[in-house]
């Protein structure tokens, strides 16, 4: 309940400051939260794998701000989608957020598992099984969409470079001539 009280806070705010705010058109650090890929999946494993190393360490570090603050972010721009009424930059920060979260969940797991710190005892493990299958599954339909859209800004970026290199050698060669 704490959890999407405070995603709601955080969406109504950026809502409003980017509604009264002169800023209308998006920059790229709000462009860069809005077509998440599987590299983003990546980070929020690292993120979380970060975070955990840094909650079971005696001495206080900033990687805890610092993966809240890579959370919550694609939640601001969310903020931005919903004031400019773009629904694409907010379905994007949305999915963005959700695998930030669930990944750095994930990781969580991981680094619990990993550490062997204990759990509770009586665990009903054909209970634990069918959860443990559950979530791989939701993990692969969770990077699904992220790995097209990889594989779309991949693309992108090979025609792109292709086209430069074409117009660029189509006019180095009109001036030789």
């Amino acid at each position: 309940r704490v959890l999407i009280i405070a995603i709601i806070i955080s969406v109504v705010t950026s809502t409003v400051y980017f509604t009264i705010t002169p800023i209308t058109t998006a920059g790229s650090e709000i462009l860069a939260r809005t077509s998440p890929t599987i590299w983003d999946v990546i980070i929020a494993l690292v993120g979380g794998i970060a975070g955990m190393v840094g909650l079971t360490r005696k001495k206080t570090s900033n990687v805890i701000p610092g993966v809240a603050i890579a959370t919550a972010l694609p939640l601001c721009t969310a903020g931005y989608g919903i004031a400019t009424r773009k629904i694409s930059i907010f379905l994007g920060a949305g999915y963005l957020f959700f695998i930030n979260g669930f990944f750095i969940a994930i990781a969580t797991f991981i680094v619990t598992k990993a550490l062997k710190i204990p759990n509770k005892s009586n665990v009903d493990y054909e209970k634990q099984k069918k959860v443990r299958h559950v979530i791989i599954i939701t993990s692969i339909i969770v990077i699904i969409p992220s790995i097209i859209s990889a594989i779309w800004m991949i693309r992108k970026t090979i025609y792109e470079t292709n086209l430069n290199k074409f117009i660029n050698d189509k006019l180095s060669n009109q001036y030789i001539l």
